[in-house]
């Protein structure tokens, strides 16, 4: 049986099962470059029964790109403490100069909302930020 986030018991549909069976680990869609310079780094899911992180390892997702500034996830992942399956759908979408993870709506309607918008951080930036904390950290143990 499958606990959805509505706390109602439901069956594993055909397409839960095919997900576990030819799904990839959630790891493996990230690291995620738009065309805008923001990079999502990766992404974690939690039960919708205990609310606990469920491990990369037990996640099944299948991915698509309809374009290059969006990544469509549908998965699922198997809760290591209660062992519950909770259906995952979220969207990896590049806007402006951010990113944003976006996901169904809980009221059901077939909406989708933003969860989590993050600035865009080209790579470029990154190697900045190590370079600078390098540079106080060698600075400090001259």
């Amino acid at each position: 049986m499958n606990k959805n986030t509505d706390n109602k018991l439901t069956a594993i549909s055909e397409e839960h099962r095919t997900l576990l069976k030819e799904g990839a680990p959630l790891s493996t869609f990230f690291p995620v470059k738009f065309t805008n310079g923001a990079v999502a780094d990766n992404l974690h899911c939690s039960c919708g029964n205990c609310g606990k992180r469920i491990d990369d390892e037990r996640t099944r997702f299948e991915g698509h790109t309809p374009n290059p500034d969006l990544l469509d996830l549908r998965g699922v992942g198997v809760c290591r403490q209660c062992s519950v399956l909770t259906p995952f759908r979220y969207r990896v979408r590049a806007r402006a100069k951010l990113f944003q993870i976006e996901g169904p709506s809980p009221k059901g309607d077939g909406s989708w909302m933003v969860w989590r918008l993050r600035p865009a951080r080209p790579a470029f930036w990154n190697i900045i930020g190590w370079a600078r904390y390098l540079r106080r950290y060698l600075h400090a143990k001259a």
